[in-house]
């Protein structure tokens, strides 16, 4: 438990020491009272008292309020110190979360079981739980010190009944076990189960358009319902643990309480001990148990919180252990070619490509048509390093591109995809994405993507909010946002993946227009639904199921009245009298 909290702890070393000493002398604070009480019922015992003993009974009180004062005081310093290192603590660990997800390749989220909504439960809920867990360390900084210093002097006050105390330890403790094994079981299934909760909540509020129209309101509300039982099930067994520990330490204290007075009584009807001593040996009995189970609560608690800390270490190791090897060369300048050489690619046990091999040309138009889940768009995948091919190379001339660093090999690939993703920020925002660039510029790259007209017609123009992924904007529009954004990061080699395949005549006319001023003096690799479309590709790319069948210009595939033509004149048929032949 304590190896892996180190690791979040080490780099607030200082302030922990720092920490640790002010617990100490809280602790050694508190169970100083214990003595002076002692020294004060001798005081009042003393015969005749004389003046020194009347002054030590004024200034012993006044000693026990200013030692407790300290004590308070030291306890505040600890409790807040270890509170700010537990919310840097988890700010470190979203911050390297989310630092991990970004880098993670697309293979270990088509892998992983877990979507966004199990991701996300992850960075709020497991978190949370390790910063409780950290937040109680301050009662094992103060408490033990309380402990071993009262525990001292009961054995001085009278060491037979002690360590007859101290025998009963033992019971203590395999409560103290048993309690923690049970709940570091129920601890993972319950945030397991509140993963599932998050999971099924961004669902409902992701998916709300087509929960509606299926009529699946009950659907989801029963799933969600279930999945609270489940939660609140497991939460029930938490809380029986958590609540129950405590009320059975307090009982076998309460017993053995029962025995001390009993014993106790005897000596002092014997003369065995006077009746302050007794008081004191009452107020450090008090203090052990209660530091002892201030000590117990911060062990439950921890366990708990080393669930939640496993969890997040299992991702940072999952995320690492996928990880390519990093390149270390630039994207160069002065480039000819990209190759593909015998590149396939598994996803678990499924072939995505087969010793795929072409070659494009700097400044070519290269289409890539087949069917759905022929590897089209893998292939773009593989190109911007989202994935990592199974078995042969990628080359940038004769360099692979695992070579290349990911900054600037991706810096120099400009993607315009069917699946646009808009930020739920302005237009402006959304077409800089990240760059600076002036007004003029904005509005520049925004009238070659055709968007200059429709932007200027929206009541806060450029610094109109386009809402959650965009739904203020039509999917044309948001087309030509996203055609904006690749003329400004102005990238040497284009990527298309069916920018056109989901918009009506109107907004695809449109955006053709701006993806040939989009296309000028760019390397362009295009996957294509809609045929007509590339019959100016210089190369053109028939794929099934992972494998190039065909391959050539236009006329020359529509010749040899192969695969190509049979994909071409069908989707003709459907499209003759709509589709523009702009590309």
């Amino acid at each position: 438990m304590f190896k892996i909290f180190w690791w979040d702890v080490k780099k607030h070393l200082k302030t922990v020491l720092i920490l640790v000493g002010l617990g100490a002398l809280a602790g050694l604070s508190k169970a100083s009272v214990t003595p002076l009480i002692q020294r004060f019922f001798k005081h009042l015992e003393y015969p005749n008292t004389p003046e020194w003993v009347s002054n030590e009974l004024v200034l012993i009180p006044v000693c026990i309020a200013f030692v407790w004062i300290f004590a308070n005081l030291f306890r505040y310093l600890v409790n807040r110190g270890i509170y700010l290192i537990s919310e840097k603590i988890a700010l470190d660990l979203r911050q390297k979360l989310l630092s991990s997800y970004l880098k993670a390749p697309m293979s270990y989220f088509q892998n992983n079981t877990q979507n966004s909504g199990g991701l996300i439960s992850h960075m709020l809920n497991d978190i949370l739980v390790i910063q409780h867990g950290h937040s109680r360390v301050s009662d094992l900084l103060k408490e033990p010190v309380t402990l071993s210093f009262s525990l001292a002097y009961l054995l001085y006050l009278n060491w037979q009944f002690t360590l007859f105390l101290l025998a009963t330890l033992p019971v203590s403790l395999i409560i103290i076990s048993k309690f923690s094994k049970s709940l570091r079981g129920y601890s993972f299934t319950n945030q397991k189960s509140m993963e599932h909760l998050s999971t099924t909540l961004k669902e409902t509020l992701d998916g709300s358009r087509i929960i509606k129209s299926y009529n699946l309101e009950n659907h989801m509300k029963s799933r969600f319902e279930k999945q609270c039982q489940h939660f609140y099930s497991t939460k029930k067994k938490i809380i029986t643990a958590e609540e129950l520990s405590g009320p059975l330490s307090e009982s076998l204290t309460a017993m053995i309480f029962s025995g001390i007075l009993i014993y106790i009584s005897d000596i002092i009807q014997s003369g065995g001990m006077s009746v302050g001593d007794f008081t004191t040996y009452i107020a450090g009995v008090f203090l052990c148990t209660d530091a002892a189970k201030k000590i117990q609560n911060a062990v439950v608690k921890l366990q708990q919180s080393l669930v939640g800390r496993t969890r997040i270490q299992s991702i940072f190791d999952q995320i690492e252990d996928s990880l390519p090897p990093e390149g270390h060369i630039e994207f160069p300048k002065n480039w000819n070619e990209i190759k593909f050489q015998d590149v396939s690619l598994q996803i678990g046990k499924k072939s995505i490509l087969k010793n795929v091999s072409f070659t494009i040309k700097k400044g070519q138009k290269v289409a890539l048509v087949g069917a759905s889940g022929s590897g089209k768009t893998s292939l773009l995948n593989l190109l911007e390093k989202f994935m990592t091919p199974t078995s042969g190379e990628i080359f940038l001339d004769q360099t692979p591109i695992r070579a290349i660093t990911n900054q600037s090999l991706r810096s120099s690939l400009a993607l315009v995809s069917q699946d646009i993703f808009l930020f739920n920020e302005s237009i402006k925002n959304n077409i800089l994405f990240g760059r600076e660039c002036s007004q003029a510029e904005i509005e520049k790259v925004s009238k070659l993507a055709q968007a200059h007209n429709f932007i200027k017609q929206k009541q806060d123009q450029y610094e109109e909010n386009v809402g959650d992924f965009g739904q203020q904007l039509s999917g044309g529009e948001k087309q030509r946002i996203s055609i904006a954004r690749a003329l400004l990061k102005d990238s040497p080699i284009l990527l298309l993946d069916e920018p056109t395949s989901a918009l009506d005549n109107f907004s695809e006319y449109e955006v053709q227009k701006a993806l040939e001023e989009l296309m000028k003096n760019k390397t362009s690799i295009i996957v294509a639904h809609k045929l007509s479309s590339i019959q100016k590709a210089d190369l053109i790319l028939v794929l099934e199921e992972g494998e190039i069948k065909e391959r050539g210009t236009h006329q020359e595939l529509i010749d040899h009245r192969g695969l190509y033509h049979k994909l071409y004149t069908s989707t003709l048929a459907q499209t003759r009298f709509t589709i523009p032949k702009r590309l």
